[in-house]
């Protein structure tokens, strides 16, 4: 599993060659390695950092590969492969519903501080991503959104499901 420290710092690749990986990872300290491209389960095999690899959630055949990968947890995100700072469309969290059960995930997609709490509850993720969620415009993060953030997302993972 990903440590539980403060930070763990996450190096984000797409479909990069496993020595650029590698060279990366060590040369920054990584904690943990997250997948984002069409790497297929074989080319995620012999790091010895956690692995998190992400599923571009489209549809119910979208969550057909997972058990093919051999892995620390995923992150569901939508399909979109770039939002350059636009609010994304979450998922349908009832689809992933079962899969936090079976798989440690980390869901992505569309959270705010206003849906957060609602995705946590429902779901029960192992762990929330945010981006253009939290921004006060691309590329910029508001203080207040990202402190309401985690202020619901902590409240929601203490209430009882």
């Amino acid at each position: 599993m990903i440590s539980t420290s403060i930070v763990t710092p996450v190096g984000v690749f797409w479909d990069h060659a496993a020595g650029h990986v590698k060279a990366v990872a060590e040369q920054c300290g990584l904690g943990a390695l997250q997948f984002h491209g069409a790497e297929p389960p074989e080319a995620l095999l012999g790091y010895r950092l956690p692995i998190i690899k992400t599923i571009k959630v489209a549809g119910p055949e979208s969550l057909l590969d997972m058990d093919r990968y051999t892995v620390s947890a995923f992150l569901l995100d939508s399909p979109a492969r770039w939002s350059e700072g636009e609010p994304r469309v979450p998922i349908a969290w009832e689809l992933v519903r079962g899969v936090a059960a079976r798989r440690p995930i980390i869901l992505s997609a569309g959270l705010t501080p206003e849906s957060v709490g609602a995705a946590v509850n429902l779901v029960g993720p192992y762990a929330v991503d945010v981006n253009s969620g939290v921004e006060a415009r691309p590329g910029r993060k508001d203080p207040d959104k990202v402190r309401r953030f985690v202020a619901a997302a902590k409240r929601a993972a203490r209430e009882p499901s």
